[in-house]
């Protein structure tokens, strides 16, 4: 069967959702079956391989499909997360192929994460992280367009009308759909009162549908 495969954070990966959510809040050890890339993969007819984590930066999704083994026939869709959060390289492995990072978050304090995120935030404008998440996108488009893979890239982050978007990255293959709506105002939310739920979820599914069919 061919394959969908997904990129994003939490929203991507159904947390708070009643198959995704341990006793102290925390998310389970894998992607809901309830969040929108199962439900876009039914309306698909493909296999659905959820490649999000919770608290992913923009950095780390971009990471996240460069590693990634695509296949000829696989269809890629990225939830690019919110433009607060990166992660800082470190010299040895934390996780698979090699790649030692730190995650970094703007919930994350020093006293309980171990990093010093106010003094992040510091050297970090609202416009200097957006140009970054803009330059994320624009290669993992480039990329995936350069090894003939389908892909559409969404956030859910509203963008400032008032930021100027440079023109050295307008070919990012990011779809104008608004979610914000969807996900966080007009339907459920998930059982750890911040996320989708699971009408929300089935919602981007369809709205996702929609944009990726244009």
């Amino acid at each position: 069967m061919s394959r969908l495969i997904t990129f994003g954070c939490s929203h991507t990966y159904g947390h708070g959702l009643e198959d995704c959510l341990l006793d102290d809040n925390r998310p389970g050890p894998v992607p809901s079956k309830l969040a929108w890339p199962n439900h876009l993969g039914n309306i698909l007819g493909r296999e659905v391989i959820n490649m999000s984590r919770p608290g992913a930066s923009n950095l780390e999704i971009l990471c996240n499909i460069l590693k990634f083994d695509f296949q000829d026939t696989d269809i890629a869709v990225t939830l690019w997360t919110d433009y607060a959060r990166d992660l800082m390289f470190i010299p040895y492995p934390t996780g698979p192929h090699g790649l030692g990072f730190m995650p970094i978050g703007s919930w994350m304090t020093l006293k309980d994460d171990g990093v010093d995120v106010e003094s992040w935030l510091k050297v970090h404008t609202d416009y200097d992280l957006y140009v970054r998440t803009l330059i994320s996108i624009n290669h993992a488009s480039v990329y995936l367009q350069n090894k003939k893979i389908k892909n559409t890239n969404f956030s859910t982050s509203q963008l400032n009308p008032s930021y100027k978007q440079p023109d050295f990255l307008k070919d990012n293959n990011l779809s104008t759909a608004e979610l914000w709506n969807i996900m966080f105002s007009l339907y459920d939310r998930a059982l750890d009162g911040g996320h989708p739920g699971p009408i929300a979820q089935q919602k981007l599914a369809e709205e996702i549908y929609k944009h990726i069919n244009e």
